[in-house]
């Protein structure tokens, strides 16, 4: 079945569609060129006589460049920021998405803006804390799916800065239980079915897990843990087939690191402070970190494995 015609003029290389469509150079032979067996070749005439051949089937246009087609992802923390991106950016290139928060307002912001783009995706209130919560998450996505092939570990909370001294038992076990625990559990009750997809797994550290930052111990610790849980995860799940690898970010303009700016005495100095960390000069964009999740999560990583992948525009490379 043709679902779309491209026709091209002489000059190509101007042409940009923004589906995405694979480009043909136009032929002045009477042979079509060699191509896929799966592909509908059509010829057309075009106002200079000349004929291009048009690639014109509907599989090979709509999956030509999709890493993730027919894939089904958990994504937690899809409500905003980083989570919302890689939604967003898992959908495109094919894949279902479990948009899991705790925010539901945010969460079914998320699954509007895949649908609006044409996506699969539906919305799980999910407080990682909770194991409960977990296992709900990932029947609730067999059950609608009928598989799983991606956990995403996302949520994550950024307490406000404290000194080691006066740290509140509460402020810790939020800050570990949500960024820590709620990766190990997320993981846990997520690899009998990946196990079935010989899936992966990929969860969001920080660099402040490699290299601390004061004044946030509890931050430093739960992340520092990500690594090692990732490392120790990757080791035990690879003979399922299973692949587990982290994220490291710098500074990500998301709405948590907003908060974090707009929680110190002077905002602007503090947005400045943050951006002279880094040697590109200024914080990521979640756009930019999902690329590195979708690395992670497709075909394309199949030697990461117990992989912590920094993404943080050269802040540990450079000694302070």
């Amino acid at each position: 079945m043709i679902s779309r015609v491209l026709l091209l003029n002489k000059d190509a290389s101007s042409f940009a569609p923004s589906w995405g469509a694979v480009i043909l150079r136009i032929h002045s032979q009477a042979n079509p060129p060699a191509t896929s067996a799966n592909t509908y070749l059509s010829k057309f005439r075009l106002y200079d006589q000349e004929i291009a051949y048009i690639v014109a089937e509907k599989q090979f246009l709509d999956e030509a460049k999709m890493k993730l087609e027919n894939r089904v992802a958990i994504i937690t923390g899809a409500g905003s920021g980083m989570g919302r991106a890689t939604a967003i950016l898992f959908s495109q290139e094919g894949a279902k998405v479990c948009v899991a928060d705790a925010n539901e307002k945010n969460g079914l912001e998320t699954v509007k803006l895949i649908k609006d783009k044409g996506g699969d995706a539906f919305f799980v209130h999910t407080d990682v804390r909770k194991e409960e919560d977990l296992k709900k998450m990932v029947r609730s996505t067999v059950d609608k799916y009928g598989k799983l092939d991606i956990l995403f570990n996302n949520a994550g909370v950024l307490e406000k800065p404290t000194n080691v001294e006066d740290i509140t038992e509460d402020s810790w076990n939020k800050t570990i239980d949500t960024d820590l625990k709620g990766v190990v559990l997320g993981t846990k009750h997520a690899i009998p079915e990946l196990k079935k997809t010989k899936g992966a797994v990929i969860s969001t550290a920080s660099h402040w897990g490699v290299r601390a930052y004061p004044g946030y111990a509890a931050y430093n610790a739960a992340k520092a843990g990500v690594i090692s849980f990732t490392m120790t995860a990757a080791l035990e799940l690879i003979k399922d087939g299973i692949r587990v690898n982290c994220i490291a970010p710098g500074g990500v303009w998301t709405p948590m690191c907003q908060g974090f700016v707009q929680a110190s005495a002077d905002p602007v100095k503090a947005k400045k402070q943050l951006e002279s960390l880094y040697p590109i000069g200024r914080m990521s964009e979640p756009e930019e970190i999902a690329r590195a999740v979708l690395f992670l999560a497709s075909d394309d990583s199949p030697l990461c494995v117990g992989t912590c992948l920094v993404v943080d525009g050269g802040s540990l490379a450079r000694i302070y």
